[in-house]
């Protein structure tokens, strides 16, 4: 329980003391505290974090996910904007600027960004969320290649893509007259 991470935080404290050039030990530390509630030490970890290794964009999506988190849109989306500049391939930081952009309205920048995410991910996730986010903007048959794609595939999300496929089927299949 508590012990461990109290124990892992205390490990990760003596490692920021060896190599503070390292982004992920702050990010580990960062999400760690969170896990024990302390929002204020994590917050102050991820700053720490970018101020050190400005070229990380991780380090400003640990940020933006906490601004998120609390209730601080507009900051989370200056720290997304700056990791997107550091690597506009970054897939979780697309996916996390494709959630905001649909909050705030904004379809087409958020499909932008879900395809950037769908283009550079290793898995098949962020293809499903455009194909998803298609169907819901009216472009069933784009969104229809992209799943069956992915549903004649060996992928380990071919199953979520089949259901996908019957899903659709079952929807555009008109019910008959009954005599």
């Amino acid at each position: 329980g508590m012990n461990k991470i109290d124990g892992a935080i205390e490990q990760l404290e003596e490692s920021v003391k060896r190599a503070p050039q390292r982004a992920g030990i702050f990010t580990n530390l960062g999400v760690l505290q969170l896990t024990r509630g302390d929002r204020t030490g994590a917050e102050a970890t991820f700053r720490k974090g970018a101020e050190v290794n400005p070229r990380s964009p991780d380090a400003r999506l640990a940020l933006a996910n906490l601004y998120s988190a609390t209730g601080r849109p507009q900051r989370a989306e200056e720290e997304l904007v700056e990791a997107l500049k550091l690597d506009d391939t970054h897939v979780l930081a697309n996916r996390a600027m494709a959630a905001l952009r649909a909050q705030q309205g904004e379809s087409a920048a958020a499909e932008a960004h879900l395809r950037k995410a769908a283009a550079f991910s290793s898995d098949d996730d962020d293809k499903l969320a455009l194909a998803d986010h298609l169907f819901v903007t009216e472009r069933a048959e784009e969104a229809e290649a992209i799943v069956r794609t992915i549903a004649t595939s060996n992928s380990p999300r071919a199953n979520a893509a089949r259901m996908r496929l019957a899903t659709l089927a079952l929807r555009q299949s008109k019910p008959t007259e009954a005599k």
